[in-house]
């Protein structure tokens, strides 16, 4: 039974935390191999591929609840209910979710492989053991990563985002564009399963040149060529969630950010408005708020979204 906005609201903060914090403490204790001779910590690549594959599949089954049995009429567009109901059972677009899965757990496994991802150090306990003492051990070692996702967030939307997919609108760009015709198959009835269809160089260009590209711009500045796998597998989460039919989903895991970014409604709102919002992540929040977005979300889906 569909509740009402506040409480959907409520019970997507607390799960979507819990998923992605859950998944973060998985990744350091799990995924984590053992030192090497040198000393250093290094990813373990079957694991880190399981992770990511994880990630995605676990996106995927809260979004059948949010949309199916969570959400209701004022916080869900009819067609985005409709959708996921039919896409569930769509072999091709499951075949396309697997896909993605494949790609993103391959990736992550490689770069893991070749030292690219480089894992995060939590010790055991903290010296006096207490829960507080843990968590603040846990929090400073979150930092890292986390500034690295912001790097990466960055850099991709003023080098690929920013330009490239721009460039994908236009018909004059016409291999750009016929790569990314596919993601676009979808408008208001956006949601994580239909997201998925998406062209395996477009996927690369969008959302895992991230990596990449801050890797080159810690090696012009002569720091160590190595990125968190935390801090990709945190924009891996974010973007999953920025494509969900859920108008609350938690996108970037720091109350702060997410009460003044929402990145759910900004890319739901590039898909419905294509020459809008072109960035992954809704930088003109920043200045110019983001209730003109929630009005527009609200008048193409129908909805009565109050965040």
């Amino acid at each position: 039974m569909p509740v009402s906005a506040f409480s959907a609201r409520l019970v997507t903060a607390v799960a979507d935390h819990v998923r992605f914090f859950a998944a973060v403490w998985l990744s350091v204790r799990w995924a984590t191999g053992s030192a090497s001779e040198d000393g250093h910590l290094t990813m373990v690549p079957w694991k880190t591929g399981i992770m990511c594959a994880g990630l995605v599949t676990t996106h995927t089954i809260m979004e059948m609840f949010y949309g199916l049995v969570l959400l209701g009429p004022e916080s869900l567009a009819s067609v985005k209910r409709q959708q996921v109901a039919m896409d569930i059972q769509n072999k091709a677009l499951m075949t396309s979710l697997v896909g993605l899965i494949l790609h993103l757990a391959i990736l992550a496994a490689g770069l893991s492989y070749w030292g690219v991802f480089g894992p995060v150090f939590v010790s055991e306990s903290s010296t006096t053991g207490t829960w507080m003492d843990d968590l603040e051990v846990w929090m400073m070692a979150l930092v890292q990563p986390y500034a690295e996702f912001w790097a990466i967030c960055v850099l991709k939307d003023c080098f690929s985002m920013n330009i490239l997919h721009r460039k994908m609108h236009n018909k004059n760009h016409q291999f750009l564009h016929s790569i990314h015709e596919l993601h676009h198959n979808y408008a208001i009835n956006l949601n994580n399963i239909n997201g998925s269809q998406i062209d395996p160089l477009d996927l690369f260009l969008e959302n895992s040149i991230g990596p990449f590209l801050l890797v080159c711009a810690k090696w012009a500045l002569g720091l160590t060529p190595q990125v968190s796998f935390l801090a990709f597998y945190t924009l891996v989460s974010s973007e999953g969630s920025t494509h969900s039919l859920n108008p609350y989903s938690v996108c970037y895991y720091f109350p702060p950010a997410d009460a003044i970014l929402k990145g759910n409604i900004g890319h739901n709102l590039h898909h419905a408005k294509p020459h809008t919002n072109f960035t992954a992540h809704p930088w003109h929040h920043l200045w110019k708020g983001y209730q003109k977005d929630v009005d527009t979300y609200n008048h193409v889906m129908k909805t009565q979204v109050q965040l």
